[in-house]
């Protein structure tokens, strides 16, 4: 989820991806000439918010002009709206759009009953939205047993308050979400096969349970892992390692993790994005992005199918202002508004 402020101002877009030449897609975004405030990558989406709050994803209108937040999940979209109202798009399959129905919208669909949001997290069949009196709601599927090792549960079709308060922010990885609260504490909830809750156990939880972490800045979570950037500016990773998420510089077959563990050799951390099965930071007085995982088709960077250790990204992509990253790309916004992309299309 990325949201931006009334006083960020970008001037031009672009989007080249690395190993393909720029697509209709990309050409038309370049004639639009929005100032893009923020980008937001799914597993299959890419949408874009200019300053204005005109949302875009693949190039085409969203039909939504007043965002101040947006993120994409698998396969769906959820943006914040001014005067903090939550609309969604895209699949319904599990009541993601939260509308209290399982009909998918071409759309964008108010969730009726939603105020005060200013935040969303949009994961995998998934959405989650907390207020700026720390409240944090919750809806789509409440799957987060794959294995199916206890009775399968009922998808939430409309908005759900969990048993949080003081929340900041949410990320959501395939199967598990995580909260930062206000405390500088991250409270857990749902699959734990690989120890991505950072309880120190492989327990399914239903309700929030704290990671042993603390003072926090920020979290992202991927399909397996988690990470939090602490107020030191070193990053923290647990959960599963099985193609190089964790940054450890090891990559043993099944590893995982059940506690937060430095990441080494990062330090002066002022920003962090995770995505299907890998992370990338942004560096304080550094222009480009640091980045480790899963490379299958380089959205990590050009190399080895799997990067252990966090690399900087080459072919020159500097002056990085933001980054974001999906299953299989990673965008960085730079400070003249230039929007780059590597990995799939």
């Amino acid at each position: 989820m990325f949201r931006v402020s009334a006083a960020a101002v970008l001037v031009s877009f672009s989007l080249i991806a690395c190993g393909g030449a720029a697509t209709e897609e990309d050409r038309s975004a370049q004639r639009e000439g929005r100032d893009i405030a923020a980008i937001a990558i799914g597993d299959a989406s890419t949408c874009t918010m200019s300053t204005s709050g005109h949302v875009e994803c693949d190039g085409r209108n969203a039909g939504i002009e007043d965002a101040i937040a947006i993120s994409v999940g698998h396969d769906h979209t959820c943006a914040v709206r001014q005067g903090g109202r939550v609309a969604c798009f895209g699949n319904n399959e599990h009541g993601q759009l939260g509308d209290d129905t399982s009909v998918s919208r071409a759309q964008p669909v108010d969730i009726d009953g939603l105020t005060d949001v200013v935040g969303v997290s949009a994961g995998f069949h998934r959405t989650c939205a907390w207020t700026s009196g720390g409240e944090a709601l919750c809806w789509g599927t409440s799957e987060y047993d794959p294995h199916r090792m206890i009775e399968a549960p009922r998808d939430v079709l409309s908005p759900r308050k969990l048993d949080l308060a003081g929340v900041k922010s949410i990320a959501l990885g395939s199967f598990h979400g995580c909260a930062l609260l206000e405390s500088g504490t991250v409270s857990c909830w749902g699959a734990n096969y690989f120890g991505q809750l950072g309880d120190g156990t492989e327990i399914l939880r239903e309700t929030p349970v704290a990671a042993h972490v603390i003072r926090v800045k920020q979290i992202a979570a991927g399909t397996h892992h988690t990470c939090a950037l602490l107020e030191a500016g070193i990053v923290q990773c647990w959960g599963a390692d099985l193609v190089g998420q964790l940054g450890e510089a090891t990559n043993t077959p099944g590893r995982h993790r059940t506690e937060p563990t430095d990441i080494p050799d990062l330090r002066r951390v002022q920003s962090l994005v995770a995505a299907s099965d890998h992370t990338c930071v942004l560096i304080e007085g550094r222009t480009a992005p640091r980045c480790w995982g899963y490379n299958d088709v380089g959205q990590v960077s050009p190399g080895k199918p799997h990067i252990v250790r966090p690399v900087t990204i080459p072919s020159g992509i500097d002056d990085v202002r933001t980054i974001a990253s999906g299953a299989n790309r990673t965008c960085a916004v730079r400070v003249d508004g230039e929007v780059t992309c590597w990995g799939e299309r």
